[in-house]
């Protein structure tokens, strides 16, 4: 139940059961991390395929348009249309990345949790002068092995990306807004 009030997807989900391999901290890493910037781009190429359908369908509307008569319009009012739509196409690109920074807002603590665990050993000692470095977190990944070395590159952009880069986005978003 604790993990559904954090909204901690790769604990809520069991995700070890979909993989024939052990699912751990470096996949539920790339999971967690990967999946939010996927959807952003999805949204903004849906966004982005719609907008290119609109003006491709008032291009193909214009020559019939054109040779029909029409009553004038004032001037007035052909500006404002155009002013507005502009606004509209503004309004729909801010609203999308509002609504994954909102969301993002809610998944950030998980994300940045997940990503500074990702370098943390523990130190054992093997006897004869051996040791032996495990993840913290989970003690299937060696810090000597490359897999380690893989996921720790993969957090540092990950640390880049969202403990970093996020908070310093909203606060950029909201500076704009600030009046």
């Amino acid at each position: 139940m604790v993990s559904f009030m954090t909204l901690d997807a790769v604990e809520f989900v069991p995700f070890a059961c979909l993989y024939e391999e052990q699912f751990d901290h470096f996949n539920a890493l790339m999971y967690e991390s990967l999946v939010p910037i996927a959807l952003l781009a999805a949204a903004m190429g849906t966004e982005a395929a719609l907008h290119i359908a609109t003006e491709v369908r008032k291009r193909r509307q214009q020559p019939a348009t054109a040779q029909m008569k029409r009553r004038p319009v004032p001037r007035r009012t052909v500006a404002s249309r155009n002013i507005s739509r502009t606004e509209v196409q503004t309004k729909v690109h801010r609203h999308t990345f509002a609504y994954f920074m909102t969301v993002l807002f809610l998944i950030l603590p998980v994300i940045a949790k997940r990503v500074c665990q990702s370098f943390r050993c523990i130190d054992f000692d093997g006897g004869y002068d051996e040791t032996h470095r495990y993840l913290a977190v989970d003690m299937a990944i060696d810090c000597l092995s490359f897999r380690y070395q893989a996921m720790t590159a993969f957090a540092v952009v990950m640390v880049a990306i969202y403990p970093l880069g996020a908070p310093l986005v909203l606060f950029v978003m909201l500076w704009k807004q600030r009046h």
